[in-house]
C-alpha cells in the first residue's frame, strides 16, 4: 500500500509538536516541510526521507537544521541489520555546526529536558560506582564532513574524517581540517573493549 499524494502529518505531546508532509511511494516514506517545535518555538526544521530495503536495511537521508543559531546537518546513512549487531555506515555532511546550539539552556537542550522528564527521567546515581563507557551496542563506519564549525560569530574550522567503531574500538581516522591560524591533522583511537578502557591520539 503507497499513496503518492502528501498527506499533513500533525502530531503534539505536551509542549512538543512535530508537523510534516508526507508522502509514502511504497517502501519510501520522505516527511517534507518538517517543523519540530517546543511551546511556540521552533526547534528542527527541514526534511527526512526513509527507505527500506528487503526489512535487512534502512537507508536514511536528510536536511535538519537546528532554528536557533542555523546548525545544519546532512545524513546519508544506512541501519544495517543483517548481522548480530546494527551497523551505522554512510556520509554525514554538514555545511554548519554551530557550537551553541548544543550548550545549556538552548532550544534543542529544553526539548530533550522535556522528553528525558516523560520517557527517561533522571536517576540519583550519586551513591552508584561509575560505570565504563560501553560502545559495544553498535558498530559505526562513517565519513564526516563538517565544512563550517562556528562559536559565537567565529568560524574555527572546516573538518573532515573517518569514524569508525567495531566492538567498543573507536578510532578516528584522517580528521584534517583548515582553521584559522593554520591547518589541522587528528587521529583518535578510543578503545573500550578493554579495561580500563585506552585513549590514544596523534
Amino acid at each position: 500500500y503507497a499513496f503518492s499524494n502528501p498527506r499533513p502529518i500533525d502530531v503534539s505531546y505536551g509542549d512538543v509538536k512535530l508537523t510534516a508532509s508526507m508522502t509514502d511511494k511504497g517502501g519510501l516514506v520522505e516527511l517534507a516541510d518538517l517543523v519540530l517545535k517546543h511551546g511556540e518555538q521552533n526547534v528542527i526544521t527541514g526534511s527526512i526521507g526513509v527507505a527500506r530495503h528487503d526489512f535487512k536495511e534502512i537507508q536514511i537521508r536528510g536536511d535538519m537544521t537546528l532554528n536557533e543559531f542555523g546548525t545544519n546537518v546532512q545524513p546519508d546513512v544506512i541501519l544495517d541489520f543483517r548481522n548480530e549487531k546494527t551497523l551505522v555506515r554512510g556520509d554525514v555532511d554538514a555545511p554548519k555546526i554551530h557550537l551553541r546550539d548544543f550548550g545549556q539552556d538552548t532550544r534543542l537542550q529544553k526539548l530533550i529536558s522535556s522528553l528525558q522528564a516523560d520517557f527517561a527521567p533522571v536517576k540519583d546515581t550519586s551513591d552508584e560506582p561509575e560505570k565504563p563507557i560501553d560502545l559495544s551496542g553498535f558498530d559505526l563506519d562513517l565519513r564526516i564532513d563538517l565544512k563550517s564549525l562556528k562559536s559565537h560569530d567565529t568560524k574555527l574550522a572546516e573538518i573532515k574524517g573517518l569514524v569508525e567503531l567495531q566492538n567498543g574500538h573507536l578510532t578516528i581516522n584522517n580528521m584534517k581540517g583548515k582553521m584559522s591560524d593554520g591547518a589541522l591533522t587528528f587521529d583518535m583511537d578510543f578503545n573500550t573493549s578493554v579495561s580500563p578502557s585506552t585513549l590514544e591520539t596523534a
